[in-house]
């Protein structure tokens, strides 16, 4: 996002003022749909899975699984070709209504992702209730994984603990050969960061 000069906006900055003024259901029902546009016009034919981040104010909207159900319908969409990504700090709070919203979208076909594991709030006891197909290891634990031996026992248990509840593991912020090698050893299942690629646009992805 830019700013009224053409300067760039992360969304670490402009999310949570989203977020404070409920701007954040409206961003993100421009994202779902165009996401739903670009899979239809171009890759119902392929394998490949978009990932969504989704708010709190999203899960929290009383309408927000009948909109899906709309836009499946609307747009052809495979949902499988979809998969949402939610933080485990969002679950927090109202976390029997939000597990039961999960599970409401996992029938839709929708997968989903724990994102940023790790830095949240999560129990062991609280992770087995949630109906997630796949777990994303934090970036602050992957920076020093290949120097670090604490790190990497940490990270080895989450993959071993993931693999244990039936999830894919996914490490985030990837960035050199040593940590992907490492990674590998260890049996994470799925990368992402630098080493592999930068952010794109759609259209790269398109023609490749």
């Amino acid at each position: 996002m830019k700013d009224n000069n053409g300067n760039f906006i992360s969304p670490a900055e402009f999310i949570p003022i989203a977020e404070s003024t409920n701007l954040i259901n409206h961003i993100g029902k421009i994202v779902i749909e165009g996401t739903f546009k670009i899979v239809k016009e171009y890759f119902n034919d392929k394998n490949i899975v978009f990932s969504i981040n989704i708010s709190g104010k999203q899960l929290e909207d009383p309408e927000f699984i009948n909109y899906l159900k709309i836009k499946i319908s609307e747009y052809e969409t495979s949902p499988h070709k979809i998969n949402f990504e939610i933080t485990e700090s969002l679950l927090i709070n109202n976390l029997d209504e939000n597990i039961s919203k999960l599970y409401k979208i996992k029938e839709l076909g929708i997968g989903l992702s724990l994102d940023d594991f790790g830095t949240g709030y999560s129990s062991l006891a609280r992770l087995k209730l949630l109906p997630f197909d796949e777990l994303k290891i934090d970036k602050i634990f992957i920076d020093n994984i290949a120097v670090n031996k604490q790190d990497e026992e940490i990270v080895n248990v989450i993959i071993k603990l993931s693999h244990s509840l039936d999830m894919i593991v996914v490490a985030k912020g990837v960035e050199n050969k040593e940590q992907y090698e490492l990674l590998k050893r260890l049996g994470c299942d799925y990368y992402q960061g630098f080493y592999f690629s930068k952010p794109g646009p759609v259209e790269k992805l398109r023609f490749s």
